[in-house]
């Protein structure tokens, strides 16, 4: 038996697919109000029957702070991919990614130890590793963040060394750390709502750039080291460094959209997380745009993959494929 958390997401979608087209028995763990078929904004670019799919896998309604019935859930697994996050940038919801990313996360790895799981594998963020040196790119050895700039780069760094902690007693687990995942779901959510918002039309970008990395790529990496006897380790996963307007050039094209053609300033970037605050507050809405993203989104971070690569043969698919495999998802789900 083999259990997913977050199965309904961009990468837990994904990797259901891929395990129960490997005839795998395979059970999802939910929040009880969320329902099974959200999983089809993910499998509608996948399959042309996703309906068909649903009862091979077991959906498994579960209140992540019930400890009783996570031990219930995990009962005859052998293997757990951790997939399950919640990703924000707002400071107002810090219980919620709290809960969500922190808690959920310790609830499964002490539950993993009780139930003698063989393997963990955790789907982590680069958010979760330090900055190093200027100049440097970020490796593995960088550590971790001791004064995180975001309270889901605190969170999601607290969540993995949860994943740590369970390491040192006893647990086998593995730990991924994707840059930006790129792949077809759901338009509105994640990643993937770059390119709704470059079809609709963007005519300004950032001046910093970061990692990008297929979504296939994350799963087929999950699954190979999850078969291999590979524990205690984490590795960023990474297809290619690029600047904002390179990589959101580039989806305009495949869109047939034109692309960005301002750089919008520093100066520029503090207004609008602050013109975004003020909204945030007046609507109740979550802020779409913070200081700690405008930060981020002004810098420049480039991530090494060379751990992984010279740890199991591995090659990437390149950066503009992925764009126009996405790209083309997008189109044909156009009404």
């Amino acid at each position: 038996m083999i259990v997913v958390t977050g199965g309904t997401g961009l990468v837990g979608g994904h990797l259901l697919f891929q395990l129960i087209r490997g005839d795998n028995k395979v059970r999802a763990l939910i929040r009880p109000q969320t329902s099974p078929e959200k999983v089809f904004e993910v499998w509608k670019h996948l399959t042309t029957n996703p309906d068909e799919l649903i009862n091979r896998v077991e959906w498994y309604p579960l209140d992540w702070s019930d400890t009783e019935a996570l031990s219930e859930a995990l009962e005859g697994a052998r293997l757990v991919y951790h997939c399950a996050a919640q990703v924000s940038f707002d400071p107002r919801l810090k219980k919620q990614l709290w809960q969500s990313n922190v808690e959920l996360t310790r609830n499964l790895v002490n539950t993993c130890l009780e139930k003698n799981i063989s393997k963990l594998l955790y789907i982590s963020s680069v958010a979760a590793i330090a900055t190093p040196e200027p100049g440097e790119p970020t490796t593995e050895s960088c550590g971790w963040p001791t004064d995180p700039k975001s309270v889901y780069s605190k969170t999601k760094t607290l969540a993995e060394l949860e994943v740590w902690r369970g390491i040192a007693e006893g647990l086998n687990a593995v730990i991924l750390n994707p840059t930006v995942i790129v792949g077809p779901g759901n338009w509105q959510h994640s990643s993937a709502r770059i390119f709704d918002v470059l079809y609709r039309g963007l005519r300004y970008t950032t001046s910093g750039g970061t990692g990008f990395v297929d979504v296939r790529d994350v799963i087929s990496v999950a699954q190979l080291l999850m078969e291999q006897p590979i524990y205690g380790e984490r590795f960023i996963v990474n297809g290619a460094n690029e600047s904002y307007l390179s990589a959101f050039s580039a989806i305009a094209k495949a869109l047939r959209r034109k692309a960005p053609s301002h750089l919008v300033s520093t100066r520029l970037t503090g207004l609008l997380w602050r013109g975004e605050w003020v909204w945030s507050r007046l609507s109740g809405q979550e802020a779409r745009i913070t200081r700690h993203s405008m930060h981020a989104a002004n810098n420049t971070q480039k991530y090494s993959s060379k751990k992984l690569q010279e740890t199991i043969p591995f090659t990437f698919h390149p950066l503009q494929e992925t764009i126009d495999y996405t790209a083309g998802c997008y189109l044909n789900s156009l009404p």
